[in-house]
């Protein structure tokens, strides 16, 4: 082949690419093939995080406790942290 039907690409760069383009198509193909076979689970999934948004949304009182326990705690280690020192 001569440059202008390559793009001006040599011989090596063509073969890298091409490795690369098989390697990436091979790799597509099991990606689907995982997303197909999982198809199940992934729908188990998407119900158990419609359920847990339903229920945020219907006790919105949930998102609050992390961060108050996160203040309590922080409240909780500096005041031994005093004491210990």
């Amino acid at each position: 082949m001569c440059r202008e039907e390559t793009g001006g690409l040599h011989e090596d760069q063509i073969s890298t690419y091409r490795t690369f383009a098989v390697v990436f198509w091979i790799g597509d193909l099991l990606l689907l093939l995982l997303v197909y076979f999982n198809t199940s689970k992934i729908r188990l999934a998407m119900d158990f995080m419609r359920a847990t948004s339903d229920f945020v949304k219907d006790v919105p009182a949930t998102v609050g406790v992390p961060i108050l326990m996160f203040f309590l705690l922080l409240g909780f280690f500096a005041f031994w942290t005093q004491v210990v020192l």
